[in-house]
């Protein structure tokens, strides 16, 4: 019995990674969506966003009390939101408005169960093959003009 619960953790993610390949330094802001219906969640809170991740390094997500396999059955999906690193550091303690208005958006990632074991629990920045033109909803470069 004990060993099929080790296995059955040993077996599940407590973490995903998101790994840097361009040639800037960024940053990224992780979101949970509990249901497809909330509201935009883009910079209202940048305390929880990952700044200064230098090209070829990467960044963990971590799933504190249960795996992301058992996290993602509540989720309706995970967001990465990759952010130009100069422009927030520069805007940071700025209002919102001024955030929405003056920090790249460079990359939206969202993403199901299925993408991350597809990507190997692993999403590489700029995004590769299929994710390269992967479909951003909702689109915020249309609510940002």
């Amino acid at each position: 019995m004990i060993q099929a619960v080790l296995f059955e953790r040993y077996d599940q993610h407590m973490s995903f990674a998101l790994v840097n390949k361009s040639n800037q330094t960024i940053a990224c802001q992780e979101f949970e969506f509990y249901n497809s219906l909330e509201d935009d969640t883009l910079f209202k809170d940048m305390l929880c966003a990952n700044m200064n991740i230098r090209p070829d390094s990467l960044v963990r997500y971590k799933s504190y009390d249960v795996s992301w396999e058992v996290n993602m059955g509540d989720l309706a999906y995970v967001q990465l939101l990759i952010l130009d690193n100069d422009s927030l550091m520069k805007y940071y303690k700025s209002s919102i408005d001024t955030i929405h208005k003056k920090v790249p958006v460079l990359h939206i990632y969202q993403m199901k169960q299925a993408d991350l074991e597809k990507m190997n629990w692993t999403v590489i920045y700029p995004p590769l093959g299929d994710l390269k033109n992967n479909k951003i909803s909702p689109d915020y470069r249309k609510v940002r003009k």
